[in-house]
């Protein structure tokens, strides 16, 4: 939840960003997504040590065992830089120019142009919540799975998803990346339309 309202707050000072305000709405949006950031990457942290404690109830892991030992420190610190690969409030403003030989002219992008494609990739999280509420990540599909050596893990999830309803799994997965590649698309060639106005790639319709 934390970061789709993020990735929306993103896109609004998206808009006021390509529009040249650089007003408090801007700096507040991105304000606000940087504190859901930092949220998120305590939850990651509460996670994997629930994750540990679960492992120790089970004989899994030692008791003296911790995030270090265990190597999960691993996954905590890619994951929280990954979360914060996002658009700074105090990056609003700084622009890259560059000459763009195909329509002879210059064009810029705003630096947090480049940090809100890249965040846009925080999709997974949303993916792999919806995941956890199907069939496949109950309690009784994950006793299953330890009865027949299977790991009742994200992969397992996506192949039963797959065989059991193809064709909702692949309208959700169109439906998914139409969404993302559009907006993908908007931020890369929208500055274009900065100098040639019949090139309306800031129109998220035209994009689609």
């Amino acid at each position: 939840m934390l970061v789709i309202l993020g990735l929306a707050l993103c896109t609004l000072s998206y808009h006021l960003e390509f529009e040249n305000d650089y007003g408090f709405f801007c700096y507040s949006f991105l304000l606000i997504n940087l504190g859901f950031s930092g949220v998120c990457c305590l939850f990651v942290i509460m996670r994997e040590n629930l994750k540990l404690k679960m492992d120790q109830s089970r004989g899994r892991a030692d008791q003296d065992d911790d995030l270090t030992t265990t190597g999960k420190i691993k996954v905590v610190i890619f994951e929280c830089l990954f979360l914060m690969v996002i658009p700074y409030p105090f990056f609003i403003g700084l622009k890259n120019v560059y000459f763009d030989e195909m329509i002879n002219q210059d064009i810029y992008y705003h630096l947090n142009d480049y940090l809100y494609l890249a965040s846009l990739l925080r999709f997974l999280y949303f993916s792999k919540s919806f995941v956890n509420i199907t069939i496949w990540k109950t309690r009784s599909a994950s006793r299953i799975c330890t009865m027949y050596g299977c790991e009742p893990g994200l992969n397992f999830t996506i192949k039963c998803m797959m065989k059991d309803t193809p064709s909702q799994f692949n309208l959700i997965l169109l439906g998914l990346d139409l969404f993302f590649f559009t907006l993908a698309l908007r931020i890369s060639e929208a500055p274009v339309s900065r100098v040639l106005s019949e090139y309306r790639m800031n129109n998220y319709i035209d994009c689609l």
